[in-house]
């Protein structure tokens, strides 16, 4: 799964510029132990990952089997207040 959050994006401005990002790497027994997003702007909210870096890029390992956990917030379901 690819990520990007605002430390690791920034405007850049071109026909040649890229997003950059992150990896989340997901490792469970069961399809159902997975998250599925819906869409971008979906939240995910990991906890105890492995954070490494590979190729210049940010990655989190999230061992389900190993005491991680995550939780998925769909952008439909967030409600914005605006002050």
């Amino acid at each position: 799964m690819k990520i990007i959050d605002q430390t690791l994006h920034s405007k850049v401005e071109g026909a040649n510029s890229f997003i950059q990002h992150g990896m989340i790497t997901f490792f469970a027994k069961k399809p159902e132990d997975l998250p599925v997003a819906r869409k971008i702007g979906d939240l995910i909210r990991v906890h105890r990952a492995v954070v490494r870096e590979y190729k210049g890029r940010k990655q989190f390992s999230v061992n389900m089997t190993y005491n991680s956990s995550w939780c998925l917030f769909h952008s439909c379901d967030v409600l914005i207040r605006e002050k």
